[in-house]
Formats: C-alpha cells, structure tokens, sequence
C-alpha cells in the first residue's frame, strides 16, 4: 500500500501595516495609530499609541509587522504605561506586550465574564484610567463595550469608540475598495456582527449620555478617525436604525 504523504501546513496569509501620525508630528507625536490586516481579507485592525502626560498608553493594540513595529518605537521611544482595552472582544496582543515589556492591562469590568485572558485592572464608569483618559459605559453589542475620553496634547478631545462607532474601512488595504463601510463618515458597528444589535433602543440612549461630552474626534477600532465628529454622531442617534438594521446595513452618517 502506498504511504500517504503528509500534507502541507496551510501558512496564514502575510500580514501588512501602515503607520499614521493622526496628531502632532514624527519628532513629537501625540496620537499614533496603525492599521494591520492579512493579505486577501477585507477589514483590518486599527490600534492606537496616546502620548499622554504620564507616558505612552497603548489602546487595543494589534501587532504589527516587523516594520511597522520598529517604526513605532522609534517614534515612541520608550515603553507604555498601560495598555487599555475597550470591550472584552480586543485582548489582541495586550498580554503578549504585557509579557515582553511588562505593560499592565486594563480592561472593562462589564465585560470581565467573557476576557479570554487576565488583565491586571478592572475599570469601572466614571473612573479616570491612566494617561487621564476617563471612562463612559456604553450599551452596546458586547457586554463589555465602553468609549474613552482623552484630551490630547495638542488641545484636540477624542473620543475612543472600540467597535461601536468606527469610520471608514482603512483605504490602504485594497480589498477593501467595495467594503459596506467604503464611504468616508460616521458608522454604527464595526462589522456584519455588530447589526444583530438585540437593544439598539438602549445603546442609542447610552450614545444620547455621551453628546453631553465635548468631543472633537471619533477613533474606532475597525477604520479612520472621524473628524468633526460630535454634529455626525448627532445626526446619527437621530436617525432611525432599525429599519437598517434589518437590511444589514449599517447606520451611518456621511463625513
């Protein structure tokens, strides 16, 4: 009988990133982002370096390409303080970081029943995390969905969203070209998962609690910041989502 010959290992496609500067500049940044994805997949993962007052924070960090990783510490130039996650679905790379560097992670207590893994800190509503970024829980698809609000060095408020409020599809990937979030604006959900809202009611009046907030931009975890954010998210709790939902569509505002 003829031996069988092993078949070989499927390896995962390569993975790509892209590095932004979003404020500040490369000799003094004060927000760093960078986008990661798998060749031949649409989407990707957008994460996010604060520069704040009491050191670099890292924001549901994705790992990057070697490259790109590089990049970052050069322009970051020394280790993070902490590493936050905004729901309980962006461990990611967090306690890889946390075993190479030593980086505390924090993540939301709403959501601590579904963490894969253990993070150092619990953080609950209305708490004010390190780098001063405070804390509004929200009631979104997961139950640990939370936005932080961080005043940035160069004067601008920033709203981080996770996967509730994202912006358009990163364009430096090109399978995205035909993406449901293609078109530059505002979005509720960051993907196909995120329309099966079971109390869109609940997390429209959670968001309504957020405009109380004074805002300038909206980081999501799944696309590009939005500027000019607050009158978008305005007019998107105004809209009526759930005939849209049923489509499959995602609300969304146009930029």
């Amino acid at each position: 009988m003829a031996q069988q010959q092993p078949q070989p290992q499927q390896q995962d496609p390569p993975r790509r990133s892209k590095l932004f500067v979003e404020l500040g500049t490369r000799e003094r940044p004060a927000l760093i982002r960078w986008a990661t994805w798998r060749e031949g997949y649409r989407g990707g993962y957008d994460s996010y370096m604060l520069m704040t007052e009491d050191g670099p924070v890292l924001l549901d960090p994705e790992r990057p390409t070697e490259e790109v990783g590089r990049e970052l510490l050069q322009l970051v130039g020394r280790k993070p303080i902490a590493t936050i996650l905004t729901n309980d679905m962006h461990e990611r790379t967090a306690y890889r970081t946390r075993e190479q560097a030593s980086v505390p992670v924090w993540a939301p207590l709403s959501g601590a029943a579904d963490l894969e893994g253990r993070p150092d800190h619990l953080y609950e509503d209305g708490v004010t995390l390190p780098g001063g970024i405070r804390v509004l829980d929200i009631h979104g698809r997961f139950s640990g969905d939370t936005v932080l609000l961080w005043t940035a060095p160069t004067g601008e408020r920033i709203l981080f969203t996770g996967d509730t409020l994202c912006g358009a599809i990163n364009p430096a990937n090109p399978m995205n070209a035909d993406h449901p979030r293609s078109a530059p604006g505002l979005y509720i959900g960051a993907g196909p998962f995120y329309l099966k809202l079971e109390h869109p009611a609940r997390l429209k009046e959670s968001l309504k609690r957020v405009l109380h907030e004074d805002f300038d931009i909206i980081c999501g975890a799944h696309g590009v910041p939005v500027h000019n954010a607050k009158p978008l998210l305005e007019k998107l709790v105004a809209l009526e989502w759930e005939p849209l939902l049923k489509e499959g569509k995602h609300p969304f505002v146009p930029a």
